[in-house]
């Protein structure tokens, strides 16, 4: 069944999503960024590996007093054999992955902090 504007807009409204002319005017967009040539291979394993995460579940609650519901989940870093898997199927040359890896740890550590930041926000 075919889904109007209205219903539209009632289900982006649920989700948190905004209309640009919802946007209030204080608020900025994500600013843009540039990535240098000589980081495109690491940013690219990243995004390749981007779903790769590993999870644990989080109790909701106050330390000592653990609730029933495993309510959150919490990513502990990357998967290293899904990134092994990525490095070959992208053919990566072996001189080459260990100066990759340690780049992309770099972006793994600065993601895992900024989901830290923003749990931490979140819960406050």
């Amino acid at each position: 069944m075919a889904r109007g504007p209205d219903e539209a807009a009632e289900d982006m409204d649920a989700l948190g999503i905004k209309f640009t002319e919802d946007v209030e005017a204080d608020e900025k967009p994500d600013p843009l960024f540039e990535v240098w040539p000589e980081n495109w291979p690491a940013v690219e394993l990243f995004l390749d590996v981007s779903t790769q995460w590993r999870c644990i579940a989080m109790p909701e609650g106050t330390a000592g007093m653990v609730s029933a519901i495993w309510s959150r989940i919490v990513r502990t870093g990357l998967d290293y054999t899904a990134v092994r898997s990525a490095l070959m199927m992208r053919r990566v040359p072996v001189k080459w992955q260990g100066e990759l890896l340690d780049d992309l740890q770099a972006m793994e550590y600065a993601a895992l902090d900024e989901m830290r930041i923003r749990r931490e926000d979140a819960s406050a």
